[in-house]
């Protein structure tokens, strides 16, 4: 544009235009398969290759039963997931751009009559459905024993500190942040690539006219969760 360079325009165009799309579908896919359990599962059980998700399953049903490692654990996964999350909605909130033109004017917000009990109706919703899993994951995570109450004596730190101190509790098989790692890893590596996928078949679908573009469409269909109805 106006003589600039390809790379140039791509850099200060393009790119700010499409990185809330990048950022967006990279955090959902990070968020699908952190909490997936059925891959991670398996192949903790063939491969011994802990995940979060298979860790968590494996403190409550394997013996010992650890109650109080499992909702360290399971406070953590849905903390990454609150996190992730966040960042979703910050990039969507980022993502609005206008067209400015002759005829453009200056939005003004349009206040409700009954905003503050809109507001106060959401941040209830937002109490219960966020407070109670990481209410009670947190809650069992502090205590010395799971049966013992919830009160200063039964409270402590001591599951924290041996999660992070890398031990692998009274499991020979299971290594609990060693399964974080690997849960982090792989979403992260699993939403790159399929931003890396996305990219090329969103050019393919733009800049070319290649005879697979009908089947890239017919099998992003039949992936979306939200199929379209004709």
């Amino acid at each position: 544009m106006n003589g600039a360079k390809p790379f140039t325009v791509w850099r200060t165009i393009e790119l700010p235009l499409a990185l809330p799309s990048y950022i967006a579908g990279w955090t959902l896919v990070f968020m699908d398969t952190i909490g997936d359990f059925g891959l991670p599962a398996a192949l903790a059980t063939v491969y011994r290759f802990p995940t979060l998700t298979y860790s968590i399953y494996s403190a409550i049903y394997q013996s010992p039963v650890r109650f109080d490692m499992a909702g360290v654990l399971a406070f953590y996964l849905v903390l990454i997931l609150v996190l992730a999350m966040a960042l979703l909605l910050l990039t969507l909130r980022q993502s609005r751009f206008d067209f400015l033109n002759a005829r453009a004017v200056k939005l003004e917000k349009v206040k409700p009559r009954y905003a503050w009990l809109y507001n106060i109706f959401v941040t209830v919703f937002l109490l219960v459905s966020l407070g109670i899993p990481i209410g009670t994951s947190a809650a069992v995570s502090l205590l010395k024993q799971a049966g013992g109450g919830l009160h200063w004596d039964n409270l402590t730190l001591d599951h924290y500190r041996e999660l992070f101190a890398g031990a692998v509790g009274d499991h020979r098989l299971l290594g609990y942040l060693e399964g974080l790692y690997h849960s982090l890893a792989i979403a992260a590596t699993a939403a790159g690539f399929s931003m890396l996928i996305g990219f090329v078949v969103a050019y393919m679908l733009t800049f070319t006219e290649s005879s697979l573009s009908h089947c890239f469409i017919c099998s992003l269909l039949y992936r979306s969760p939200y199929r379209a109805s004709f």
